[in-house]
Order: structure tokens, then sequence, then C-alpha cells
């Protein structure tokens, strides 16, 4: 632990770094953060929790840097240090944050760098929980002659499974980033039961609530064409094996009012293979 002094001298330099994320030059929070990042590398992460608490309540303070520069600060605190850890320190934060406005800025934010930042490829590979993480040699799991992953593999799936519950628990409060959050995971039944609770709570929530959830799931529609997810829409060849994947879609496209994105996903979905979702059909209607 660190011993009293260091704590001191930390205590006393952290809002001071912080307080300089707010100037105006993009190059001088570069180097800020660079050097926020040292002091926590230098206190082998004891300082992350309070860099983090003093950066958000910079944000809650300054909503013009919320709004225009929170990103940037963000992506560049993970891409200098461990993204896992931002994220899970991140995460502990949003769970206490009382200003709602904020949180869901923030969690807003947080979700388009997951999804759209090169550097965090690695982050996302441990959220796919239910996909098959290929060798980046030789594109094979490397499996034991019985065909199963070997031990080590399943205790990081362990890991990765309880790094997406942290996130969750703190996601879960903005329902189109708990969704894109779930559908990256392969959480399709999860997916499915988020859009239906969404669609169940729409009618009685306020005006302005309804159209900033429904701008979060137009702007998911249309991440749903990236790279990131190509897993996901080659699993709707085989739409009996993910059926939940399938339903959380049809159900997203009928939240969405007839825009592009309504378009976009509709001409996605016709895609999917009739037979098998007139297979599909007939199999739910058996078990139901």
């Amino acid at each position: 632990l660190l011993d009293s002094s260091k704590r001191h001298m930390l205590d006393k330099s952290i809002p001071s770094l912080v307080h300089t994320l707010q100037h105006p030059e993009e190059l001088v929070i570069r180097r800020a953060l660079r050097v926020v990042a040292l002091v926590s590398q230098k206190s082998k992460g004891e300082a992350l929790p309070s860099i983090v608490r003093h950066i958000f309540g910079l944000f809650s303070s300054d909503r013009d840097l919320l709004q225009n520069r929170s990103g940037v600060i963000i992506n560049e605190l993970c891409l200098i240090h461990d993204p896992q850890a931002v994220y899970l320190e991140i995460g502990k934060t949003l769970e206490s944050m009382t200003d709602e406005e904020v949180a869901e800025r923030l969690t807003e934010k947080l979700t388009l760098i997951l999804l759209t930042v090169p550097e965090l490829g690695g982050l996302r590979a441990k959220l796919q929980l239910n996909s098959e993480k290929p060798n980046p040699l030789n594109l094979q799991l490397i499996r034991n002659p019985e065909g199963k992953l070997p031990e080590q593999n399943v205790a990081l799936a362990q890991d990765d499974r309880e790094f997406f519950l942290a996130l969750y628990k703190s996601w879960s409060r903005f329902p189109a980033s708990a969704l894109a959050l779930c559908l990256l995971a392969g959480e399709y039944r999860r997916s499915n039961q988020l859009v239906v609770a969404i669609a169940q709570n729409m009618r009685d929530m306020p005006a302005d609530t309804t159209m900033r959830i429904l701008i979060e799931l137009d702007k998911l529609v249309q991440l749903l064409e990236s790279p990131v997810f190509a897993s996901l829409r080659m699993q709707l060849l085989e739409p009996h094996k993910e059926p939940e994947l399938v339903k959380a879609l049809y159900g997203l496209l009928m939240l969405l009012p007839q825009s592009e994105a309504f378009e976009m996903l509709r001409r996605r979905l016709k895609s999917v293979p009739t037979l098998a979702l007139l297979t599909l059909n007939a199999t739910s209607n058996r078990t139901s």
C-alpha cells in the first residue's frame, strides 16, 4: 500500500492534473492524461479510483467538457492505461452517481468507444462470451482430444463473464447501452428481454426520455452493420441456433420509427433464410 506521504502527495497532485483536462488544446489534454496514467502506474493502480472520481466530478461541473471532450478523455485514458481496469473503475463510479444525465451521457460514450475504437479489440474479445474466440495464428481454437477447451480457458471464460456482469450492472440503467453490451457479448436471451422491457415501459416514459432511447437505438442499428458485429450477422444464417437473437432484432425493428435505421435493419433481416425462419416458427409452436 502507499505510505501516508505518497498518498498525501497524490491527493494534492491528482486534482491539479485533472483540472488541466479543461485546457482548450487537445495536445495538452493528452499529455496531462499521460502524466495521470504514469501516476496511476507508479501507485500500482491504487490511484485509479481517485483519478476517475475527480474526472467524473469535472464532467459533472463542466457540461461543455462532458459534451465535447469526455469521449476524447475516456478514449485516451483507455489507450494509455489498462482498459479493463478503466472500464471496471468507471462502472463502479457510475453505479454510485446520482446525476442521471451525466451518468447516461458517460455510459453512451463508453458504449461508443467500446464498439468503435480499434485498440479496444482485446476488450471486445473478452466480452464475447458465447462466441468462439479464434487463435490469431491459425483461426482455430486449441482443443484437447475430447474437444473441450483447456482448463485455463474455462477459468478465463469465468473471468470474462464476471467482467461482463460488472459492466452490465452499471449499464443496465440505460437500456440502449445495455442492449449494445448484451449483443456484443452474445447474451441474446438477455437482449430479447431488454427489448421487451423497453417496449413495455416506453408508453409510460416522458417524451424526451423516449426520444433519447430511440436516438441511441438508431445509432446501435448503424453499429450493427460495422465489422465489430460481423459474427452476429453471420449467426443470422442459422436462426434455429440463436432464436433469441432473431427475436431481439425483430423486436428492435418494431420499436424503431420508420427511419433510415429501420430500413437498414429491415433489409438485413430480409437476408435471414426464409425457410429457416419457418422452421423456427414451427419449432416454437410445438414447444409452446
